[in-house]
């Protein structure tokens, strides 16, 4: 099963840490008996405030989207001491079912894990606050200041524990969740009948779906697959070429502001920089050409093996296993790309083209037929999900019995006393 850590239930992230710093120590939560302090609970509510806060700013600055993550103390306060119930509740019931004793492969596991995610964490405090020193004092300040805010590696060995533990809590839980084929089949039939009318109403969709990766039901009429081999052009060209661009994007812009006297030389200079441009590209594209041109000679041989070539070759990594999907009047490839692939007339047919980025070889991978798509892959993805989505909610369930029936004091009147 994938991994349920904490689920929805027990939110346990990096900058929650649950080591112990010096301050009060009055009882905040207790569950069954075991206990929690001011200090720890306020060390990792003002963590969560701060991993919120730099959340929340991190969106708006690079997506323009608020998150609204919560920043005031008392829902985060709320949220944290919710957490720990959950996860108290969890390992004690793991302790029960004698669930808590990891194997030697295991406890390395989960140090190596942590060590990778405590040296993540160092990384970024470096490149934040010391990048401008010497390796070793940027270290050296950086485990300072991760310390500050209870950032340890043995923190982070006991929270991977932690996590270890709650993983196999959860698969012992949901060991016996399964899904009936009806519940399957009707699944299927309902989002291939929805993809239908989406798709029948909107043809692009498909190929947007298709092209993401997304699991799809239906296709379409009019589409076919593509595979394609991408080689674009050196740095070292790419840099000439954007030098030019510049040049050409000055030049313009001088254009349009020159007054009558100058227009005709300002014209000149521009272009003379669209020539600089179209001789740089032609050179970057003779420099490849010969690459090209021997891939290209490869994949048209006899037993050519593509997806091997491309494998080797393209620059394209994201590409879908069986290939894109296009289909005349689709919008999301450029038109030459587009003509090009569709011009193609047999399946297994290869053919060679310039774009302005390099040279594209592209091959007729195959037909898709109008239909039902690919059924027994769509399927056996909707059982893994429905399957995840019962599991979760088992666990879900029976960790709200577990909490229920334990006996939890909380006083959270002492945080802020």
């Amino acid at each position: 099963m994938k991994k349920m850590r904490l689920a929805a239930l027990l939110v346990c992230l990096i900058m929650l840490m649950s080591g112990c710093s010096a301050g009060d120590d009055a009882v905040v939560l207790a569950v069954n008996g075991e206990t929690m302090t001011k200090a720890e609970i306020n060390l990792q509510i003002d963590n969560q405030i701060s991993y919120n806060q730099q959340m929340n700013a991190l969106y708006m600055a690079y997506y323009g989207i608020n998150m609204e993550l919560p920043t005031d103390r008392l829902t985060v306060a709320d949220e944290v001491l919710n957490s720990n119930i959950n996860q108290m509740v969890a390992i004690q019931k793991a302790k029960e079912l004698s669930l808590d004793q990891l194997t030697e492969e295991e406890l390395e596991q989960v140090k190596t894990t942590a060590k990778a995610t405590y040296e993540d964490q160092l990384s970024q405090i470096i490149s934040s606050l010391y990048a401008d020193q010497e390796e070793a004092q940027a270290r050296e300040n950086a485990v300072a200041y991760a310390a500050q805010y209870d950032i340890t590696e043995e923190n982070f060995i006991q929270n991977q524990t932690h996590n270890v533990i709650i993983d196999k809590l959860a698969d012992y839980v949901v060991k016996d969740v399964a899904v009936s084929a009806a519940e399957v089949d009707e699944q299927l039939n309902q989002k291939t009948e929805e993809q239908k009318a989406s798709f029948t109403a909107d043809p692009n969709l498909f190929g947007d779906a298709v092209n993401v990766g997304n699991t799809v039901y239906y296709a379409p009429a009019g589409y076919r697959l593509v595979k394609h081999i991408v080689l674009i052009f050196s740095d070292e060209d790419q840099a000439v070429i954007a030098e030019k661009q510049n040049l050409l994007a000055s030049a313009a812009g001088l254009v349009g502001t020159a007054d009558e006297e100058n227009k005709a030389a300002r014209q000149a200079e521009m272009d003379a920089a669209q020539a600089d441009l179209d001789a740089a590209e032609a050179a970057a594209l003779e420099n490849l050409r010969g690459k090209a041109e021997e891939i290209y000679a490869q994949a048209t041989a006899e037993g050519a093996d593509f997806d091997a070539l491309m494998a080797q070759h393209s620059v394209d990594t994201t590409a879908p296993k069986n290939g894109y999907a296009i289909r005349d009047g689709y919008t999301n490839f450029s038109d030459v790309f587009q003509k090009a692939a569709m011009g193609l007339e047999q399946v297994g047919d290869v053919t060679l083209l310039e774009t302005e980025y390099g040279f594209h070889i592209i091959q007729y991978a195959g037909d898709v037929e109008e239909g039902p798509y690919e059924q027994e892959a769509a399927r056996a993805s909707l059982e893994q999900s429905l399957l995840f989505s019962a599991q979760q909610a088992h666990f879900a369930e029976v960790m709200t019995e577990w909490v229920d029936g334990a006996f939890i004091k909380t006083y959270p009147n002492r945080l802020h006393n």
